[in-house]
């Protein structure tokens, strides 16, 4: 009956009335701002991702990677250039004082510092006795200084 009527007509009233209707879409605004906040997250995260995977990319190519690579394959190069330049000059060095001693073994002035002498007549070696006669006079060439001395015989 008419209880049941009633009750049917006050709910009826109550979804009808403005306060019921606004706490609807005030329920409704709230679902749609979480929504709407989730979807900026996505958004955001998605654009940090991309952020990071452009920046990856970017630092791969960039050119402070190469140029210090390259610098560090120009420290390698002038390394092994100075090792290469210092052996160089140490074989060079090696053979130019073996070169030396060679030359100084065969050196008149190696053969005066062991006690021989260079004669000369009038500028010219004497290299055969028979070459100077007596009286004449000859110069002696020592490994330090020079005698004047006539031939007795």
């Amino acid at each position: 009956g008419l209880d049941e009527s009633l009750r049917w007509s006050a709910r009826r009233l109550q979804q009808l009335h403005p306060r019921a209707r606004l706490e609807q879409q005030a329920q409704h605004v709230d679902e749609l701002d979480t929504r709407l906040q989730r979807a900026l997250r996505r958004r955001l995260e998605r654009a940090r991702q991309d952020l990071a995977i452009t920046s990856a990319h970017l630092a791969r190519l960039s050119p402070e990677r190469r140029i210090a690579a390259g610098n560090q394959r120009l420290a390698l190069l002038q390394a092994r250039a100075g090792s290469a330049l210092r052996a160089g000059l140490e074989h060079a060095r090696s053979r130019f004082e073996l070169a030396a001693r060679g030359l100084n073994a065969v050196s008149p002035l190696a053969t005066l510092e062991r006690g021989y002498a260079i004669v000369s007549v009038d500028g010219h070696v004497v290299t055969d006795a028979s070459e100077v006669a007596a009286g004449a006079e000859i110069e002696a060439r020592l490994a330090r200084g020079t005698l004047k001395a006539t031939v007795s015989g």
